[in-house]
């Protein structure tokens, strides 16, 4: 071999070398950051609730198996009411907070991976109730349960909603039963979320029905806004690769993708 070409294949020898040594580091560094992330979701079956103790949902499966793809081990997860978890994410770095919808007024707030699923946002009445909604308009003259924060509230808030038609609490349970007790005319929250909360709580589903679609989102991970983006990347890399088992585990849970 000549010279100049051994003095070559040195470099680049040199160069990869470098390269690799340079994505190690990084890597672990991406690993210990997820590893000192603070994650937190509401009780929001079937995306992430708690069932016997066990944090169960596609979102937690999804989380999971994206922490396998990125070497990080499983992590705690604190199920938190979703006003406290809002503000938490958005006031102490290094948290996470799912599954929220991404809007306009929130774009700004988060860094976001995702989407993890899409979910209808819904008002929904008793099935003998005569209220008919053609428009959001036709909602103001009733009194609406919501979550405090939720996607849905900032919704119906963002169109001019009287604050005192919406009755703001901390769960679909309590909104449900306020419904069924007909202290409030309507409810608005994840068309899903209302299926599977009246499917575990052995309510009988025909008696509720959808009146009127408030919105479709995508649903996210969001992180605190300061979060490296390098982390950020790293997170919706390893998603975006898992595509395919993304889209088995919300096909088992009668979620859109």
């Amino acid at each position: 071999m000549k010279p100049g070409a051994r003095s070559f294949t040195g470099a680049l020898k040199l160069i990869i070398s470098f390269l690799l040594y340079s994505f190690a580091l990084i890597s672990h560094a991406q690993g210990i950051n997820a590893v000192n992330l603070t994650y937190m979701a509401e009780d929001y079956p079937p995306a992430n609730y708690i069932e016997n103790g066990e944090i169960k949902g596609a979102s937690v499966d999804i989380l999971k198996l994206v922490w396998k793809k990125l070497g990080v081990p499983e992590q705690p997860i604190k199920i938190v009411p979703w006003a406290r978890g809002y503000l938490l994410v958005q006031k102490k770095k290094n948290t996470v907070l799912f599954s929220m919808s991404r809007t306009k007024e929130r774009e700004h707030l988060f860094k976001w991976v995702g989407p993890i699923f899409r979910s209808r946002q819904v008002i929904v009445g008793l099935t003998d109730s005569p209220i008919k909604i053609d428009s959001l308009e036709d909602a103001e003259k009733y009194t609406i349960g919501t979550i405090r924060d939720d996607v849905c509230e900032n919704t119906l808030i963002s169109a001019g909603f009287d604050r005192k038609k919406l009755h703001s609490v901390t769960s679909l349970e309590q909104n449900i039963s306020k419904l069924l007790l007909k202290r409030v005319d309507l409810i608005c929250h994840s068309e899903a979320s209302i299926r599977d909360v009246i499917k575990m709580k052995n309510q009988n589903a025909p008696q509720f029905k959808t009146i009127f679609v408030v919105t479709e989102k995508g649903n996210y991970y969001a992180f605190h806004k300061d979060s490296q983006n390098d982390l950020i990347r790293s997170f919706q890399l390893a998603l975006d690769e898992l595509e395919p088992e993304r889209r088995e585990i919300l096909k088992r849970s009668n979620m859109t993708p």
